[in-house]
């Protein structure tokens, strides 16, 4: 299927096309192929089928695959791939039976994602995430804290940005546990540039995650659309500093409208990093570990974040 996964690859580039009934339609066009390799015309075909017969949604979905495809070179998605492939990095179609199921149900989700790393890191993750302009008692809290859940077995996922996202990579690897980073760009340029020596360590402790391919610029936009991947990776989302609007916010929106169980530390000291807009977006308050632990295990836990992963992969196959 290397041609058809360049195909997959080159419209996972086009965010204005990502939405679910694109997906359905995509499976469905697996699923009704009688081909064991599905191809670039096959698929136009069936688009164009699905024009022709689809609600007003399927045909705007369609359309602007097809269009989209008129204007990308397929051969140079399938040098791209093999490209990434010699440097260590799959990428995982949305047929993949390694991609996580949880990002078919998000707003928006994508046809692929770009892994460099263990999959196993891909499940039963907790996000941890925050301004980079944290105060330094918050920074060395979540270090702490994100050491203690990975110890626990859980994946510690974040956006390896400066401040939170840094201290919760750091703590999960100095407790030799599991985190994933999800980039904002394409997978070989690692972003920030100051982050650059953590980003090369954390395939060995877990993974790198990109949607898009290293074709695609960076813009702002990118460090958004990027946070619904890491909440959607995640069975829960913690915010372990925030500040009145920005980044962080935008991220608690997601992962409220993912329904993701949702904690924001609050400790004692009141320093302005814990915003009441929090509450409204349904965050539940602790103020230490031990109340984090509580409140995941009352609602939230897995039995064992083993047992979620085996049936995660096992519903996939």
């Amino acid at each position: 299927m290397d041609e058809f996964k360049a195909v997959i690859s080159a419209l996972n580039d086009k965010q204005s096309l990502k939405s679910r009934s694109l997906i359905r339609i995509l499976f469905e066009f697996i699923d009704n192929s009688d081909m064991n390799e599905p191809d670039l015309n096959g698929l136009v075909k069936f688009l164009h089928e699905k024009v022709e017969s689809g609600d007003a949604k399927e045909q705007r979905a369609c359309k602007g695959a097809i269009d989209h495809l008129n204007d990308v070179e397929i051969v140079e998605y399938i040098d791209y791939l093999e490209e990434i492939n010699e440097n260590g990095v799959r990428f995982l179609p949305f047929y993949s039976v390694i991609y996580p199921q949880q990002l078919w149900q998000i707003e928006d989700p994508p046809f692929g994602i770009y892994i460099k790393g263990s999959n196993s890191a891909l499940f039963g993750g907790i996000a941890i995430v925050g301004t980079r302009e944290a105060k330094s008692h918050r920074k060395d809290y979540v270090r702490k804290l994100a050491g203690k859940l990975a110890e626990e077995g859980y994946p510690i996922v974040s956006g390896l940005a400066n401040g939170i996202d840094t201290a919760a990579h750091e703590g999960a690897i100095e407790a030799d546990g599991q985190t994933t980073a999800v980039l904002p760009g394409g997978i070989q340029t690692i972003r920030p540039a100051s982050n650059r020596e953590l980003g090369e360590k954390i395939p060995n402790h877990g993974a790198l995650i990109a949607e898009v391919s290293d074709k695609q610029s960076v813009h702002r936009g990118r460090f958004v659309e990027r946070n619904r991947i890491t909440s959607g990776l995640s069975i829960s989302v913690i915010i372990g500093a925030s500040g009145k609007t920005g980044g962080t916010i935008r991220q608690a929106e997601f992962a409220q409208n993912q329904s993701r169980p949702r904690f924001l530390y609050d400790p004692e000291e009141d320093d302005g990093q814990s915003p009441e807009k929090l509450d409204d977006l349904g965050f539940v308050r602790f103020s230490s570990t031990n109340e984090l632990i509580d409140l995941l295990d009352d609602d939230w836990r897995e039995p064992s974040p083993g047992i979620g992963l085996q049936q995660s992969l096992g519903d996939l196959e």
